[in-house]
């Protein structure tokens, strides 16, 4: 699993991509600089955003699954040979748990939606907030810097937003794919060590369609990280439901983005004279 420490600047306008192994060994350590015991709630709400079609939903089923398939595995490896183990699948939950903190994670297809999810949860802030586009759409990737970013920063302007791309599958070949998807289902090894055996096409290539929103290419990684960084998004993910690749790895970014922002919010407050402490969080229903 890989992090990006905590530690660094909040202000910094790059979003945090993923970083070396040899990175990663601060982040327990801000979990444990942040008092969420002494009064703060280890219990955050995400909201997971996008256009119809950006697989959203899709995205928390599969972490969902993934978890699920997991737990099975460690507790079928715990019991013992003369125990029989029933796995218990677990196809959808709208709560995950992820390093131990409980997240609720609420779904809004339309701005609408979005602006009554404080009427549905009785509480005025969101510790997070997902938006998803399709490699394969432009409208939603458009909509991103059009319609939810302006939309968030009204209404939610100290919460953290990830940027999300999904169906990144179709980059592969489909001789990739499957290999991917034997592999989460645990039918086969592949070495990761080698180079993969294809190369990214390039970018908005348009075709002879008169539509100049149709384009032959797919949404590439570093248009979407040119995005990120211009809208000042905490990270930028990648994520396929049909191979599971950068599902886990999307949450526990979510985790990290959550944690910094708390962490600033600390710095913040603990240095306030004069004025009374903000009701930066709200109690678990």
């Amino acid at each position: 699993m890989n992090f990006t420490s905590s530690t660094s600047n909040p202000s910094s306008s790059q979003p945090k991509i993923k970083i070396a192994s040899s990175e990663e060994q601060s982040f327990e350590k801000a979990l444990s600089d942040v008092d969420f015991k002494g009064g703060r709630s280890t219990y955050f709400r995400v909201a997971l955003v996008g256009e119809i079609g950006s697989e959203k939903n899709n995205v928390r089923r599969a972490y969902v699954q993934l978890m699920s398939s997991r737990s099975n595995q460690l507790e079928a490896e715990k019991a013992l040979k003369e125990n029989v183990f029933e796995p218990i699948d677990v196809l959808d939950s709208n709560v995950v748990t992820v390093l131990g903190f409980q997240i609720e994670l609420m779904c809004a297809e339309r701005i609408v939606d979005f602006k009554r999810i404080p009427t549905m949860i009785r509480c005025s802030y969101l510790d997070a907030i997902i938006i998803f586009y399709h490699i394969s759409s432009l409208r939603q990737f458009e909509s991103i810097h059009q319609k939810w970013v302006p939309t968030i920063r009204r209404l939610y302007r100290s919460t953290p937003f990830i940027i999300c791309a999904t169906g990144i599958e179709a980059r592969l070949p489909r001789d990739v794919r499957q290999l991917l998807l034997r592999k989460q289902l645990g039918d086969v090894e592949i070495d990761t060590t080698t180079k993969p055996p294809y190369k990214p096409r390039n970018q908005f290539k348009k075709t002879g369609n008169k539509d100049p929103r149709t384009f032959q290419s797919l949404i590439t990684t570093k248009v979407g990280q040119s995005l990120a960084t211009e809208l000042k998004a905490s990270y930028y993910c990648e994520v396929s439901t049909k191979t599971y690749e950068g599902i886990e790895d999307l949450f526990n970014d979510v985790l990290a983005a959550i944690i910094s922002s708390q962490r600033s919010k600390i710095y913040l407050t603990r240095n306030r004279v004069g004025r009374p402490r903000p009701k930066d969080a709200c109690g678990i229903m």
